[in-house]
């Protein structure tokens, strides 16, 4: 029992250690290479969709797989692969050799 704990313990002090770092990589599956905080907000409705700027598949399934994940919102978010950014959109691209 007390192993479990103190194994609890370390969990929550490694994980307040790396949110510490940036905390919003800390909470986004999968981990991105980079994150570039901005000010304001974004909020997710019945118009938001993921754009995908790449043709590589894994790309697509990492969109795909948000969008699963944004289903808790309550909306249906479509996945599009396409080569230019939209309104209200999430936009995912994959950068080669970074």
């Amino acid at each position: 029992m007390k192993r479990c704990v103190f194994l609890s313990i370390a969990m929550l002090i490694s994980i307040g250690t790396f949110a510490g770092e940036n905390p919003i990589a800390s909470r986004l599956l999968p981990v991105p290479v980079s994150v570039q905080e901005g000010n304001g907000s974004f909020l997710v409705d019945g118009k938001t969709s993921v754009h995908v700027l790449s043709a590589d598949e894994g790309a697509n399934r990492v969109g795909k797989f948000l969008a699963e994940k944004l289903k808790t919102t309550g909306y249906s978010i479509p996945v599009i692969k396409t080569s230019a950014k939209g309104t209200n959109s999430i936009s995912l691209a994959l950068i080669q050799n970074a």
